[in-house]
């Protein structure tokens, strides 16, 4: 529904946004289906070693699209260009790494190594955008707090399901799940932050109207 509720609105205010927040939500997606056995049952049922990597080459493009879209939602290129400068760097990062999976059906690629590195640079662009989320908020700056907190939670998920994957965690019904649930609050905070940031921006529009 978010999906489909994010491209209707990029067509209608062509705000590149919502386009990169609708990537990021299929790709998150697809990430999930492919890691529970979804994708392979309904999608690519006949791709066996593709399925091997299908959840981490998804969640490669969903983090690529995750930073594209804090960096159009904070504005870094304007308020924090060397920050700015380290999530262009992590977008590219994780796009080789997508590629460098996929490559990995063909050539003689460590798959393993590619997870581990593309878990640091998922690392290093999260607590970049955290740390970008709270100086925007420092600074006072309206419709951050919902973005903030969906980034949080999200980390909370991930941070969860990998003590799971450890072992340091018990599996219930929540840390097997934690990851799912946690994604489905981001979203919804995630398009809480934009609904409220358009009608900042278009307050901002009416009043310089009536100037």
């Amino acid at each position: 529904v978010l999906l489909a509720y994010n491209v209707f609105l990029f067509y209608l205010l062509r705000d590149k946004r919502f386009l990169l927040y609708a990537l990021y939500a299929i790709n998150f997606g697809l990430g999930m289906l492919g890691g529970n056995g979804f994708g392979f049952m309904l999608l690519w049922p006949n791709a066996v070693a593709f399925n091997e990597l299908s959840g981490s080459f998804f969640l490669c493009w969903a983090g690529a699209f995750a930073i594209l879209f804090s960096r159009g939602f904070l504005n870094t290129r304007e308020t924090s260009p060397r920050l700015d400068r380290l999530l262009q760097i992590t977008v590219t990062a994780f796009i080789v790494n997508a590629l460098s999976m996929l490559a990995s059906l063909w050539l003689d690629v460590s798959l393993s190594a590619v997870i581990q590195i593309n878990l640091l640079i998922g690392a290093v662009g999260a607590l970049s955008v955290i740390f970008l989320s709270l100086r925007a908020l420092w600074r006072g700056e309206q419709g951050v707090r919902f973005f903030f907190f969906g980034w949080c939670v999200l980390w909370l998920g991930v941070l969860v399901a990998t003590l799971r994957l450890l072992d340091w965690l018990p599996a219930n019904v929540f840390t097997l799940y934690a990851l799912q649930i946690a994604s489905t609050v981001e979203m919804l905070f995630l398009a809480f932050a934009m609904a409220h940031l358009s009608y900042l921006e278009r307050q901002v529009r009416e009043q310089a109207q009536q100037d």
